[in-house]
């Protein structure tokens, strides 16, 4: 699935695919975004960018990861 969303700052896009995960572009002046995450099991670590998203009182199906930068993100297994 793909959706844009248009804000005063430019459009936000986001791409998911159940097995890579969820890749999302920020426009410039987007310094935060929340993005929910659902994992395909609950022993599935969650990876941003590359780097281990820790979360304690996470759900065992869900992992909200904060973005904190404009650009190309990706989300999702390593």
């Amino acid at each position: 699935a793909n959706g844009t969303v248009p804000t005063p700052h430019g459009v936000i896009t986001v791409k998911v695919d159940k097995e890579k995960g969820i890749e999302v572009d920020l426009p410039s002046g987007v310094t935060r975004a929340m993005v929910t995450y659902a994992r395909p099991d609950a022993s599935s670590a969650v990876y941003l960018d590359g780097k281990l998203v820790r979360c304690e009182g996470c759900s065992a199906k869900e992992r909200e990861v904060e973005i904190t930068q404009p650009g190309h993100h990706t989300i999702g297994p390593k």
